[in-house]
Order: structure tokens, then C-alpha cells, then sequence
């Protein structure tokens, strides 16, 4: 099984759309993420934790994650990375009740205690308007286009609280 997922880069230098994409295969079960640097073995264990304290049944499968090019080390653009990173883990593990990702555009932070923090902003907006994608996060008020709410997409997974970034 394999899918992918757009998200975006708050880069100081050069912001950006970016794809994350992943599979899983008969393997030596597992989860590598690829193209974060140091920061992507933090977000796997974090990722790990975050399944494991929620007791979510994982299949015996290797799971691999990569950025579309490598994104370097700037942790305050990289946390932005969590949420998309952890959707395409728990749909290829068959916890996300969607039929696909490839058509979605997610940004967010997620914490170890399993506070998701959602980013209203108005340039993802109009990305996924641009790029005719479902939004996975709060929507500008007042925009029209097709979004879901976290809460809806992870509301059946125990101990996960939703907010807003500031």
C-alpha cells in the first residue's frame, strides 16, 4: 500500500508546497522517516509514542516515510511536518477513515500528549484552492473551500485533544 499527501513548507527562505509520501510493505516491521534530518528520528519516536499510549493495534508491516526533497534541520518549519507525517502512518496502518490522501493538504503540530494543533492561514488556503485540494484543518472563516476538520478525521482515536495555534 502506498499514498502520499501535500503539506507546506513555512520556510523563511523559500515557503512551499511540498508532497510527503509513503508505503508499507512485508518488511522488517518498522517506521523510518525520510528527508527531515536529526529531526525526523525525534518526530518517529514521538510518532511512535503517541500509537503506543493510545494502545492502536499496528500492523507488522515496515512503514516508509519521505519528503518529497530533503528539508533541513529548521525545527520551527519541521513541527509543521507532524500532523501530514502522522495521517499517512495511521492510514497506511489502517487507522484514518478516508478512502485517500493524495488529494488532501494537511499542516500541523502534533504533541506528545496528543494536543493537535490545527494553522489557520490564508496562503494554505489558497493552495488548496490553487491545487484543488481537500483541506485537512480549520478553514479561513468566510472561504469556501472543502476542508475537514481534524476532529472529524481523528475524533475516534483515544486522548487527543484539538487547538488552534497562535
Amino acid at each position: 500500500m502506498e499514498t502520499q499527501i501535500q503539506s507546506y513548507a513555512f520556510s523563511q527562505r523559500s515557503p512551499s508546497a511540498l508532497t510527503l509520501f509513503g508505503y508499507a510493505s512485508k518488511s522488517v516491521p518498522g517506521l523510518e522517516i525520510n528527508g527531515m534530518g536529526k529531526y525526523g528520528k525525534t518526530l518517529k519516536e514521538k510518532i511512535i509514542f503517541i500509537t503506543r499510549s493510545r494502545q492502536l493495534p499496528i500492523p507488522l508491516k515496515r512503514f516508509v516515510i519521505s519528503a518529497e526533497y530533503d528539508l533541513g534541520s529548521d525545527p520551527h518549519m519541521l513541527r509543521w511536518l507532524d500532523l501530514p507525517v502522522l495521517l499517512l502512518y495511521w492510514y497506511l496502518a489502517g487507522h484514518i477513515r478516508m478512502g485517500r490522501l493524495d488529494n488532501c493538504l494537511a499542516v500541523g503540530n502534533i504533541t506528545p500528549a496528543g494536543e493537535v494543533f490545527g494553522r489557520t492561514d490564508v496562503e494554505l488556503n489558497r493552495l488548496a484552492l490553487e491545487m484543488n485540494l481537500l483541506l485537512l484543518g480549520p478553514g479561513v472563516p468566510g472561504c469556501s473551500i472543502p476542508c475537514i476538520d481534524p476532529r472529524e478525521l481523528l475524533g475516534h482515536i483515544p486522548d487527543l485533544s484539538f487547538k488552534m495555534a497562535v
